[in-house]
């Protein structure tokens, strides 16, 4: 984890080394609408929504709300959600939402693939018990950890032409 301080915002950031690939590829776009979310162990939302961005390599959240989630991650279950911009054959953001294991803030790094369905190599490879996407965590002195996450939603964006 690396601190950094954002003039522009006057305001520290917690920065930590985070890696997202889809289909085995790493997005070419950044994700956007992203937030740490958390909930009760029935999934129920308990708290306020925790923002954080995302560039490739780099996941940041303000000191405010890594404060929030680490004093929540012993007692409470921790999901990130986060919307990708997909172009072809039309624009559409997919969202993903999906728990993580409450000691990520503790890591040097974490590598999240996604694979989903609509790949057909995908769905020769994986068994996604119903689901429409399905990821792996990869963690420093850990085996990957195969998690399946909630159907992904697509959310048709008109782009204006001119």
């Amino acid at each position: 984890m690396l601190i950094s301080f954002n003039a522009h915002t006057q305001q520290f950031t917690k920065q930590f080394n985070f890696v997202l690939q889809i289909d085995d590829e790493i997005p070419e776009m950044d994700i956007h609408d992203g937030f740490f979310i958390v909930k009760d162990s029935t999934g129920k939302f308990i708290k306020d929504q925790i923002p954080f961005e995302y560039h490739v390599g780099r996941l940041m959240l303000p000191s405010e709300g890594y404060n929030k989630l680490y004093t929540m991650l012993s007692k409470h279950r921790i999901f990130i959600r986060f919307k990708l911009r997909e172009l072809h054959p039309q624009a559409f953001d997919v969202q993903y939402e999906g728990e993580i294991p409450f000691y990520f803030l503790n890591e040097e790094y974490l590598i999240c693939r996604i694979y989903n369905i609509k790949s057909k190599e995908n769905r020769l490879k994986y068994n996604f018990r119903g689901k429409k996407y399905l990821f792996n965590l990869i963690m420093p002195g850990t085996a990957m950890i195969l998690l399946t996450w909630p159907e992904s939603t697509k959310e048709e964006i008109r782009l204006n032409q001119h």
